[in-house]
């Protein structure tokens, strides 16, 4: 009876979640996209390459910025439209899924049927996934909410997981495996997940370990005491693996087109590498965020032939990405660097790879010889080492952003386009349009190369009023989540170091209770802390990038902890109370 009664409630609940997924799906499905033509470097090159990936054609023909971003975002918007499926549409449905898979993932953990309903919604609407910056953009940030919401879900299940069947650990180990390879090919710097999967990986194993020598004591069978935990280790590792093999794939089908094996130009290549060593190339003059200076460009071109070679276009491209002091930032240098190298006539991969091998050799060579001076890097950042009054501006990044986080503030929807200077890029809207299945709204400023206003077409009018009456709608959720966010997060951060100080005092009277809970809430609050401090590390060194943009995957991992948080010690809460009322009530039967 207390069988079927469990079953009834979980089909009730898969019932309302499916429900409030089709709810969301409705109010965004018609919202028009942000399409920002021209940003050759950002969301216009993703959709020129899924449209090349779609046509059959990889990324299209070699140019200078073909190779220097991952491929996945891409592939995800050709199969989009392979499917016929929108843009707007797939990524909700790909979160809605996240979600799903996400509680199911900390089932184990979350056992209140409406506390575990609650927390879903909390996920589901986080208006991160109704935001301009975020979800109506047409770039890659916008699968990453969903990507690390399951890669993070799915490593805890295999967490909570550790000692029960290997179908169940398979089963989280295969959804782990597909979407950790997809997430680590989205971005360059998602290295952020990797020391969560670490910790959680060792937690397991050390589990593992302890419970392997406890079974010693018993009567198992060989098969029982060795194989199945090795088994169970080559499954913590198979989504690394996986991850492995999809970045081999990518390799491979570079070299194919293009006849170099990488996967793309700043991760392990020779590009990288020699971008490395020019930054550790001290420059003479300190000039906040500009570690390239050009005066420390002109010394290099003294000592490499090869860097000579493409100064003077260098000195061209970089007029364009400079800022009033003439000098380009840290984060923005390889692009005006890359366009030099291809416009002095290094236009393919193989040829831009020799030169790179031959000026990186160049330039170690002079910095071997002190005819430069060499400074200290961040090994695995490959970036300068903060000096003593970097500290406080490091400690402000991080405060503003957990406010970001916290406050929602620059969270928002919009009903059109920023087109105001799309004169003469009409051509590279219609590939936003083609690649996305999904409406664009012009402002009053947007006109065509012939100077007529843009209009998309004849129901625009019509259209806008329905998006408008959705965006109300979004923004009233917005209004509402906001608060509660702010102390859910709040009470999250308080329940935590409450659990924390319970486990120490636990581990002082020799008893494990709740570890597990405070392993499970670490490794989501570890996440959250190691995209904080490279966003707010890369803050230091170039201008403004602690935004909802760069920082969109810790919303709802920051929702999932501080829920996850608050319930394990309102379980703890309870149990105390119950374990007072049984006292009381075995002493009243004594007494008796």
């Amino acid at each position: 009876m207390k069988l079927i009664k469990k079953n009834i409630c979980l089909i009730i609940i898969i019932i309302l979640m499916i429900f409030f997924c089709c709810l969301k799906q409705n109010l965004v499905r018609i919202l028009p996209i942000k399409a920002i033509g021209g940003a050759v470097e950002d969301d216009e090159l993703m959709v020129e390459n899924a449209l090349n990936i779609y046509n059959g054609n990889w990324l299209g023909n070699y140019k200078y910025n073909t190779l220097v971003k991952n491929a996945f975002f891409p592939i995800f918007l050709a199969l989009c439209k392979v499917c016929s499926v929108s843009y707007i549409n797939a990524v909700t449905i790909l979160y809605s899924i996240a979600c799903i898979i996400f509680m199911f993932a900390i089932r184990k953990n979350i056992k209140n049927n409406v506390f575990f309903l609650l927390m879903f919604l909390l996920l589901l609407f986080n208006p991160i996934m109704h935001s301009a910056e975020v979800f109506q953009r047409v770039y890659r940030n916008s699968i990453i909410p969903a990507l690390s919401l399951i890669v993070v879900g799915s490593y805890i299940a295999i967490f909570l997981n550790r000692n029960n069947k290997i179908r169940i650990i398979l089963f989280w180990s295969i959804i782990a495996s597909i979407t950790f390879a997809c997430f680590y090919y989205t971005r360059e710097d998602s290295i952020w997940l990797v020391p969560f999967i670490i910790f959680i990986i060792m937690c397991s194993v050390i589990s593992l370990i302890i419970n392997f020598v406890k079974d010693k004591k018993l009567e198992k069978t060989n098969y029982q005491k060795i194989i199945i935990p090795i088994l169970k280790l080559v499954l913590l590792v198979l989504p690394i693996i996986t991850t492995s093999i999809f970045g081999n794939y990518i390799a491979t089908k570079n070299e194919k087109y293009y006849g170099v094996k990488i996967i793309n130009t700043q991760s392990k290549s020779n590009f990288s590498k020699l971008l490395k060593t020019i930054n550790s190339i001290k420059p003479n003059e300190d000039i906040l965020y500009v570690i390239n200076t050009r005066e420390k460009l002109e010394r290099m071109a003294k000592v490499s032939p090869s860097f000579a070679k493409i100064k003077p276009e260098l000195d061209k491209t970089m007029a364009n990405f400079q800022y009033p002091n003439g000098e380009v930032i840290n984060g923005l240098f390889l692009w005006p660097f890359i366009q030099a190298v291809s416009s002095s006539g290094y236009d393919t991969l193989p040829k831009e790879d020799s030169l790179f091998i031959k000026m990186n050799d160049e330039l170690t060579e002079a910095l071997d010889s002190g005819k430069l001076e060499r400074q200290q890097l961040i090994p695995i950042l490959g970036g300068e080492i903060l000096k003593s009054e970097d500290y406080l501006r490091l400690g402000n990044s991080i405060k503003k952003a957990i406010k970001i986080i916290f406050d929602y503030k620059y969270v928002y929807v919009v009903n059109s386009s920023p087109t105001s200077y799309y004169q003469g890029l009409y051509w590279y809207i219609q590939m936003f349009k083609e690649i996305t299945g999904n409406r664009i709204i012009f402002d009053s400023t947007a006109v065509d190369s012939d100077g007529n206003k843009m209009i998309e077409l004849n129901d625009q009018d019509e259209y806008i009023q329905l998006v408008n009456e959705k965006i109300n709608i979004l923004q009233n959720i917005n209004e509402i989540y906001t608060p509660i966010a702010k102390v859910i997060q709040s009470l999250g951060i308080i329940c935590y170091i409450i659990l924390t100080i319970i486990i120490l005092v636990n581990l002082f009277n020799k008893k494990y209770n709740y570890i597990e809970n405070w392993i499970v809430e670490s490794s989501i609050i570890g996440a959250i802390f190691t995209l904080i401090l490279g966003i707010c590390y890369s803050n230091i060194i170039t201008i403004g990038v602690v935004s909802i943009f760069y920082l969109c995957g810790a919303y709802p991992l920051s929702i999932a902890f501080s829920c996850i948080s608050i319930y394990n010690i309102m379980v703890i809460i309870l149990n105390v109370i119950k374990n007072k009322k049984n006292l009381k009530n075995i002493k009243l039967l004594e007494n008796k």
